[in-house]
């Protein structure tokens, strides 16, 4: 929840500054948080920073598709745009690790694992990175690490 209050304390600033584009990105992060928030509470849940947290990492997928989108179909403003958005909202979400800790990370877990394999060691990988990492780089290096 500190997340949205956060998040909502930007807007104002935002508002203040006369900021446009991070007015409406700020905007679009609060809807879907809040609509996520819709969701949980209609399954008799509260959204966490963890839930808000996976939310934002869905938002910057969105985000950076549709980044790809516009740069194949020639439109580098609104690619540009759309990678303004994603360093914005990025800023809200930790650190992503570096490839020299998720390899460390999947080292311990083939040494931990009897028969290691990429269907049995991603999902331990990817519970101790514990969001902090993108799956498909984890499973590039799971695979250059069991190769």
């Amino acid at each position: 929840m500190a997340l949205l209050l956060q998040i909502e304390t930007d807007i104002v600033a935002a508002m203040r500054a006369k900021s446009e584009q991070e007015l409406s990105t700020l905007r679009l992060m609060k809807t879907s948080l809040k609509n996520r928030e819709i969701e949980l509470r209609a399954a008799g849940k509260e959204l966490t920073d963890e839930e808000a947290m996976k939310t934002l990492k869905t938002q910057v997928k969105q985000l950076k598709d549709a980044q790809s989108e516009y740069a194949a179909a020639g439109r580098a403003d609104l690619a540009a745009q759309a990678t303004t958005e994603i360093a914005l909202v990025q800023k809200y979400l930790p650190e992503e690790l570096s490839d020299e800790a998720i390899r460390g990370i999947i080292s311990e877990v083939i040494a931990a694992t009897a028969t290691p394999s990429i269907a049995t060691c991603m999902g331990p990988v990817m519970a101790r990175t514990a969001g902090r990492a993108d799956g498909a780089r984890v499973r590039t290096l799971l695979e250059q690490l069991l190769a």
